[in-house]
């Protein structure tokens, strides 16, 4: 862990005093920030505390193979004496949650715990503990060392949901940030009872593609554009396509990784026309997605980030995007030429 001895005790003598604790997951609900919820949900229930897990969003389809997904609620209670916040500690995950909960959230006690890299846009008050370790493979994964350090309990189902949140945010415990600490916590939960044939199998079969989603993928594979000698691809998603899947995101999940996964690409960008702004989501190769997440004030990690572009169509976003992405795979290849003299 990357956290100083005052902040641990600060956040364990929060935790102490609570009686009622509401957990808080950013919007756009994923692996990490569910299983990190119902981990952290297991400890404070053994602790004889109230434990509330809320999402604006709804939970999608291919998360509800965990256990407990449906103790997640969209209304935060009227009363609750502190709050945590798991998997995000900035304002652009938290957008319509805050326009709706501000008030109450920033009146009480609100804990942070975090393993992203932008600090823009961070959450900041005399009532904010921050708990961000940018070491850390996934916030499940410091779900796991914080319950070891104060030897908190974690049943079979919670570990079963931290293990997929550690599996999803290191993909498959195959990232740069996949360290012992990693391992160390996959071992852990395994003894704690997180049975990973049946989490690997799970898995698969909620990320298995409906055949009506297929026109909607050959589209975006269709529309998919190739720059810098085909090391970016990008394609897009439309509005209307976009608000058509509601909470099912699985066809632009896969979109990602599948064109990330070409031949000589080195960085995909997915776009996708939202009410108000476009976001571009990027998964890379090289260490040049949280930089450019970044530059246009959005965040993530090193081969995993996003960033929203306000006002503006995908053309837009590509036009100012490339540039960007294009700049940095040259300042990564100088750099590996440097190393390798």
């Amino acid at each position: 862990m990357r956290y100083t001895r005052a902040q641990l005790d600060d956040f364990k003598r929060g935790v102490d005093e609570a009686e009622h604790v509401a957990l808080v997951q950013p919007e756009r609900i994923d692996a990490d920030s569910l299983g990190s919820s119902l981990g952290l949900e297991s400890a404070l229930t053994d602790l004889n505390k109230t434990v509330t897990m809320f999402c604006y969003d709804d939970v999608p389809p291919y998360l509800q193979h965990l256990p407990g997904w449906d103790r997640v609620t969209n209304q935060l209670p009227g009363t609750y004496d502190m709050a945590i916040v798991v998997d995000s500690a900035t304002l652009s995950q938290l957008e319509k949650t805050w326009a709706q909960y501000k008030g109450t959230i920033m009146n009480r006690p609100l804990y942070c715990i975090d393993h992203h890299r932008s600090t823009a846009g961070q959450l900041e008050g005399d009532n904010v503990g921050l708990l961000v370790d940018e070491e850390a493979g996934a916030s499940a994964q410091q779900i796991v060392e914080l319950a070891r350090e104060f030897d908190w309990y974690i049943d079979a189902e919670a570990a079963y949901s931290l293990a997929a949140g550690i599996k999803a945010d290191t993909v498959n415990l195959s990232t740069k940030k996949t360290t012992s600490r990693t391992f160390s916590a996959m071992g852990y939960l395994v003894d704690r009872g997180a049975d990973l044939e049946l989490l690997r199998y799970n898995i698969e079969q909620s990320n298995s593609l409906d055949p009506e989603s297929l026109p909607l993928k050959a589209t975006a594979l269709q529309r998919t554009r190739f720059f810098k000698d085909n090391r970016i691809a990008i394609t897009y998603f439309t509005r209307e396509e976009y608000n058509s899947l509601g909470d099912d995101q699985l066809v632009i999940e896969r979109m990602k990784h599948d064109l990330r996964a070409l031949s000589g690409v080195d960085i995909s960008v997915t776009i996708t026309e939202r009410n108000g702004y476009s976001n571009a989501s990027m998964r890379a190769n090289l260490d040049v997605a949280g930089k450019t997440a970044d530059h246009f004030g959005g965040g993530g990690h090193d081969r995993a980030a996003s960033c929203r572009f306000p006002d503006v169509g995908h053309e837009e976003v590509i036009e100012e995007i490339v540039p960007v992405i294009s700049g940095y795979i040259d300042e990564q290849d100088r750099a590996d030429v440097a190393a390798a003299q």
